[in-house]
């Protein structure tokens, strides 16, 4: 399977090359600012929805549609993306229109880039 090209890390002035994202020393920093999942709404209940969700979608949503990927590269889905984030409207937490199937990487540049 082709590998995206490395890219310079996030943070401005880090010299590391990733994949995607920030490097593992930043990723940790901001980790560690984060609020635990279950505080910010992702519990049992969520965990549950997002299994089921991920068993019915179990490609990610953008690699089906091309983005940013190289042309026929399909991964399997380990995230489920809110399009309208549960900080913004948390009735929408559990409506599946208002979810994405999506692979790490795609979901972590979502995530940083505030989507």
């Amino acid at each position: 399977m082709p590998y995206a090209p490395l890219k310079p890390c996030a943070v401005s002035g880090c010299p590391e090359l990733v994949p995607s994202g920030r490097c593992s020393i930043h990723q940790r920093q901001v980790n560690s600012l984060r609020e635990k999942s279950t505080a910010r709404g992702y519990d049992h209940a969520w965990r549950l929805f997002r299994a089921g969700f991920i068993q019915r979608h179990p490609l990610c949503e953008d690699c089906l549609e091309g983005v940013d990927c190289p042309i026929g590269t399909v991964r399997a889905a380990e995230e489920v993306h809110h399009v309208i984030k549960i900080s913004d409207d948390p009735s929408l937490k559990f409506v599946e229109s208002n979810c994405r199937s999506l692979c790490k990487p795609h979901h972590s540049k979502r995530t940083g880039q505030g989507q």
